[in-house]
C-alpha cells in the first residue's frame, strides 16, 4: 500500500445536530424517527455540503485493502491546510485522494430507485456500505434527512429482511458502530493505526450516545456484540504502533532475507497479515514467512515463543472471521502465531478449534498459560529434543499411541507449498526433512513404520477410532521412505485381504485413500479396487464430490488391467448405466463431463447411448393447490422449486410429466464446450418434450463433430 494511502489524521470532526423540530417535522417516511435520534447521536449531518464525485481508501476483511474506491459524498468544509474530507454513504467521514467535482445527487438516487430487488443490497463490507449504487440501511438516512423520503421508503422495500429483524431504530444505530468498527480493523489490517485510531474513537463516541437509546426500546437483545470487547486492546496496539513508527506494509520477505535473530524474528510476528482462506476458513499462520524463520532455528526459538504464547498482548495484521457478512471479527494475537511456530517444532497439535469462528485469540489468557504449560511438558517429555530428532523419539515411544505416530510420521516428509506462479500445490525440491534419520539402525525408520503400521492394524480388532487411517498413513510413509519394504508391506496387506475378503471390514474411505496412494507403485491394489466397485453402491463413496469419481478415475486409468471391464453395461454391476438412479446418473456423467473423459472411448459410446435412452427415471408433476410450485419426484423421494417467471412449462397443475434418462444426462453434460455458447440455458426436467429433445440434439450434434477414435486406438 502506498504511503500516499495511509490516513493524515487520527480524529475526525464531530458536529452533534441541534435540535429542530421544524426541520424534524418535515421529514416523512421509515426512516424518519430514526434520524433525529442519530443525528443527535453524533451521525454526520450532510445538508448545505456539496455534493462531489470523490475517491477514498476503504478496506475488506480479507486484506485490509480494497484500494481507491470512487465513490460520492458531501465535502466538509476545509481549513487552510487542513485534509479535504468527505461524509460518505456509510456515515462515516472519509480524507479525500481525489476531488473530481460536482455529481448529480438527483441522477444517483433515480438509479437507485429502478432497483427491484434485494441484489442490490450490500450490509456488509466498508468499500461496498461507503458507495451509493450498493444499497444499506444507512443511505435510507440520508435519503430521508435530504428530502428523498420515497426513495428512502423504495430502499426498505426491496431489502431482504432477516429472519428475527431487530426494531428498525436499532439495526440503523448497530450497522453504524459497525461500520466504524470494519473500519478500523481494515485500517489496522493493512498498517494504518491513525485511520484505526480515528475509527475506534468514532465507535466509542456512537456507542456512549447510543447506548441508553438501544437498551431502552429492546433491553433483552445484546444491543452490541462480543466483538466490542476487542476495542481497547486494538486501540492499545494502534498507539504502541504509533510510536514505535511500525506502519504501511511491510516486506515480509525481505526482512527474513537479511538473516534477523530469534528475538527479532518474534518482534516481527506482529507484522504478519495474511488472509482467511476462505469463508469458513482459517488465517494460516503457519504458512507466514516469519513463523518458518523461527521454525528454522530449532530449539532456540522454543523458549522465546513459549514465552510469547504464555504473555505477549501484541496483535498480528491478520484477522479471522466466521463470515464476512456477519458481525464477527477476531485480531489474532502474536501469541496465536507463537503458537503455530511451537506446533511445528515439536510436530504436533496442541490446540483444537471448536466451531468455525473459533481461534486460540479468542479464548481468556488463563487458557493460552495453560496450553503453554502443556506445550513446555511435552517438549521436555522427549528431551527437549525438536524437528525430526523429536519425531523419531516418538516413534521409539511404545506408549505414545497411534495418533503421536502418525503426527511423528508425517514430519519426516516434506509438506506441499502453494506457487503463485503456477497457480498449484507442489512439494519443496531438496532433501526430505527426515533425511538426517537415514544414519539410525536398530531401530531404522523402515523398522518402526512397520512395527507401527501392525500395531495399528491390531488395533482395528478392537475397532479403534482411526487406526484403520493410521495403518494406511504408516504404510504409505514406509513406502515413501523405503520404497521395497513399504510394497512388500502393503503387498502382504493385499494378500490378506483378498485371502478372505477381509478388506469388507475395512472403512470404505480408507480403502479409496490406500488405492489413490500407492496405486502407481503397488498395483496389486488394484484387485481390491476391482472386488470394491462390483460391491459397493454409488452412495457408499463419500471421500469425493462426486460419488462416482474415485470409480471413474480408476476405471478411466486402469480399465486394461482390469478382469472385469463392462463396469457401466453389466447388469450385475452397481454402476450399470441403465440401473443408476437419477441422482448417481447425474453424478456419473458430471464427473465424466468434468474429467473431459466424453470425447474419449469407452465414454464417448457410452453417452451417444445414454442420450438415445427414453426409459423414465422420475417424474415432474404441479400440484392443483401450489401451481407455482414444481415437484421432481425420484429415487424414492420429492423435491420441490419455485417456478421462475415467464418459465416455459410442459404440464398443468394436476399433470405429471416423465423424465427421462437422455435428460439427465443431457442436463448432466450442461457446458459451453458443448454447445458453444458463453451462456447456456439450462435443460429443465418441466420443459415440453419437444424443447427438450430440441436441446439435446443441438448436444449430440456438438459431440458429433469432435470426431470418434477408432476402436482398439489407444487414447
Amino acid at each position: 500500500m502506498p504511503d500516499k494511502h495511509l490516513s493524515p489524521v487520527r480524529v475526525f470532526p464531530g458536529k452533534k445536530w441541534k435540535v429542530s423540530e421544524v426541520e424534524a417535522k418535515e421529514w416523512s417516511g421509515p426512516f424518519a424517527s430514526v434520524l433525529r435520534v442519530m443525528l443527535v447521536g453524533g451521525l454526520p449531518d450532510p445538508v448545505g455540503l456539496p455534493y462531489h464525485r470523490v475517491t477514498i481508501i476503504t478496506g475488506n476483511c480479507y486484506s485490509g485493502y480494497d484500494g481507491e474506491t470512487e465513490t460520492e459524498g458531501w465535502v466538509m468544509p476545509q481549513k487552510e491546510g487542513g485534509t479535504p474530507l468527505v461524509i460518505a454513504w456509510n456515515g462515516l467521514i472519509y480524507p479525500i485522494v481525489a476531488d473530481k467535482g460536482a455529481a448529480d445527487l438527483g441522477k444517483s438516487v433515480a438509479r437507485m430507485m429502478t432497483a427491484e430487488d434485494e441484489a442490490a443490497w450490500s450490509d456488509v463490507g466498508e468499500s461496498t456500505q461507503a458507495t451509493f449504487g450498493n444499497y444499506s440501511l444507512i443511505q435510507g438516512l440520508y435519503l430521508t434527512r435530504l428530502g428523498f423520503s420515497e426513495a428512502a421508503k423504495h430502499l426498505l422495500e426491496i431489502r431482504e429482511r432477516p429472519l428475527d429483524p431487530p426494531s428498525l431504530k436499532q439495526e440503523l444505530i448497530l450497522q453504524w458502530i459497525w461500520n466504524h468498527y470494519e473500519r478500523a480493523v481494515c485500517a489496522h489490517m493493512r498498517g494504518d493505526p491513525r485511520m484505526a485510531l480515528a475509527s475506534l474513537s468514532g465507535c466509542r463516541e456512537a456507542m456512549a450516545s447510543l447506548k441508553q437509546v438501544v437498551e431502552k426500546s429492546e433491553p433483552e437483545r445484546d444491543w452490541i456484540g462480543s466483538w466490542a470487547k476487542g476495542l481497547p486492546m486494538l486501540g492499545k496496539e494502534c498507539e504502541r504502533r504509533l510510536k514505535s513508527g511500525k506502519l504501511n506494509w511491510f516486506n515480509t520477505k525481505k526482512f527474513v532475507e537479511e538473516k534477523p535473530s530469534v528475538q527479532e524474528l518474534v518482534n516481527g510476528l506482529a507484522r504478519i497479515a495474511l488472509s482467511q482462506n476462505g469463508q469458513p476458513g482459517d488465517v494460516p499462520l503457519w504458512e507466514s514467512l516469519v513463523v518458518k524463520a523461527l521454525v528454522a532455528k530449532g530449539n532456540d526459538a522454543m523458549e522465546p515463543l513459549l514465552k510469547c504464547l504464555e504473555n505477549d498482548e501484541r496483535l498480528t495484521q491478520s484477522v479471522h472471521f466466521w463470515r464476512s457478512y456477519h458481525r464477527s471479527r477476531t485480531i489474532l494475537g502474536v501469541h496465536e502465531a507463537a503458537l503455530y511456530g511451537l506446533q511445528s517444532l515439536l510436530g504436533a497439535n496442541f490446540f483444537r478449534l471448536a466451531s468455525t469462528g473459533d481461534s486460540l485469540s479468542s479464548r481468556d489468557p488463563g487458557y493460552r498459560k495453560k496450553l503453554a504449560a502443556v506445550i513446555r511438558t511435552e517438549w521436555e517429555k522427549y528431551g527437549k529434543a525438536v524437528g525430526v530428532e523429536r519425531s523419531f523419539r516418538i516413534l521409539k515411544d511404545d506408549s505414545a499411541g497411534i495418533e503421536a505416530w502418525w503426527d511423528a510420521g508425517a514430519t519426516l516428509f516434506p509438506r506441499e507449498e502453494y506457487d503463485e506462479h503456477l497457480d498449484e500445490w507442489v512439494l519443496p525440491s531438496g532433501p526430505i526433512p527426515g533425511e538426517p534419520l537415514r544414519e539410525f539402525k536398530n531401530p531404522s525408520v523402515s523398522d518402526l513404520f512397520e512395527k507401527r503400521a501392525r500395531e495399528a492394524g491390531q488395533l482395528i480388532l478392537k475397532d479403534a477410532e482411526d487406526a484403520g487411517r493410521a495403518r494406511l498413513a504408516l504404510l504409505s510413509m514406509l513406502l515413501d521412505w523405503d520404497e521395497q519394504r513399504g510394497k512388500l508391506a502393503i503387498e502382504q496387506l493385499i494378500k490378506s485381504w483378498m485371502k478372505d475378503q477381509s478388506w469388507e471390514r475395512e472403512g470404505v474411505n480408507v480403502l479409496v485413500s490406500i488405492i489413490s496412494e500407492v496405486i502407481d507403485q503397488v498395483p496389486e491394489v488394484l484387485a481390491v479396487f476391482e472386488a470394491m466397485a462390483w460391491k459397493f453402491q454409488p452412495d457408499r463413496y463419500e471421500a469425493y464430490p462426486f460419488h462416482s469419481g474415485f470409480v471413474t478415475k480408476m476405471h478411466a486409468a486402469h480399465r486394461g488391467k482390469l478382469k472385469r471391464k463392462d463396469l457401466w453395461t453389466d447388469p450385475k454391476s452397481p454402476w450399470c448405466l441403465q440401473k443408476l438412479e437419477l441422482d448417481a446418473l447425474e453424478d456419473v456423467v458430471g464427473c465424466w463431463r468434468e474429467q473431459k473423459l466424453v470425447d474419449q472411448s469407452p465414454y464417448r459410446e457410452l453417452v451417444f447411448r445414454l442420450l438415445a435412452d427414453d426409459s423414465t427415471c422420475g417424474k415432474i408433476f404441479i400440484k392443483k393447490e401450489e401451481p407455482k410450485i414444481v415437484w421432481l419426484a425420484a429415487d424414492d423421494g420429492a423435491s420441490g422449486r419455485e417456478l421462475p417467471e415467464g418459465a416455459k412449462v410442459g404440464l398443468k397443475p394436476g399433470e405429471d410429466l416423465a423424465v427421462r434418462r437422455k435428460d439427465v444426462v443431457g442436463r448432466a453434460l450442461e457446458d459451453s464446450r458443448y454447445l458453444r455458447e458463453e451462456k447456456v440455458e439450462l435443460l429443465e426436467y418441466y420443459w415440453p418434450v419437444k424443447d427438450r429433445d430440441k436441446w439435446l440434439a443441438r448436444i449430440v450434434a456438438e459431440i458429433t463433430k469432435k470426431g470418434t477414435p477408432l476402436k482398439g486406438q489407444e487414447e
